[in-house]
């Protein structure tokens, strides 16, 4: 996928988090949001972003992802409204739609999977989303190891969420990744 297509995808994954985002939740689109839903579709959707997803802080992270909404913020087709004393909410900005347009065909294939990850990924807060992408990236990574073991790892790695919220996460997840797989586009 050339760089402009991967924008144009990052552009709808920003607007379509906006779309089904309600100003009474908790959470809003923010940097984490977006983090996750390239995540989840890169992982479980076979939406080929080819970017390198690491263990950190809050849950796998890319940081050419961080340089790729940055060069969205730069040509103004996302952008950023701070939320004190919160991070910010990322929105389209006044060239999204230049972006959309371009890259109109791709989108469409990869429509239905972006849509099911942004509707899952908008409604949960930021906490949630580093734990349920945590347990997704470890059994992506350990294949071979049972359950047990995994979580063991999981609370080990996040040593402030406990057995029963990693629990309960994984049982989220395994529904996600069912969702999800329904979606997935042919790699």
């Amino acid at each position: 996928m050339d760089k402009i297509a991967r924008l144009a995808l990052l552009t709808y994954i920003v607007k379509t988090l906006n779309k089904k985002w309600s100003p009474t939740q908790h959470s809003w689109p923010a940097r984490i949001h977006i983090q996750k839903s390239v995540f989840f579709a890169q992982l479980a959707c076979n939406v080929p972003f080819s970017f390198e997803f690491h263990i950190h802080q809050y849950g796998p992270y890319a940081a050419e992802l961080d340089v790729a909404i940055a060069e969205l913020q730069a040509i103004n087709a996302v952008g950023m409204e701070p939320i004190p004393p919160y991070g910010p909410r990322y929105f389209p900005g006044s060239s999204a739609d230049v972006l959309l347009k371009y890259g109109n065909k791709l989108i469409k294939s990869y429509e239905s999977a972006l849509n099911t990850v942004c509707d899952l990924v908008i409604q949960k807060q930021s906490r949630q989303l580093e734990l349920i992408s945590t347990i997704a990236y470890i059994d992506e990574h350990l294949p071979g190891e049972n359950e047990t073991t995994k979580d063991e790892l999981v609370r080990r790695l996040k040593p402030h969420f406990s057995k029963l919220d990693i629990k309960t996460a994984r049982e989220e997840w395994q529904q996600w990744r069912s969702a999800f797989r329904s979606r997935a586009v042919s790699a």
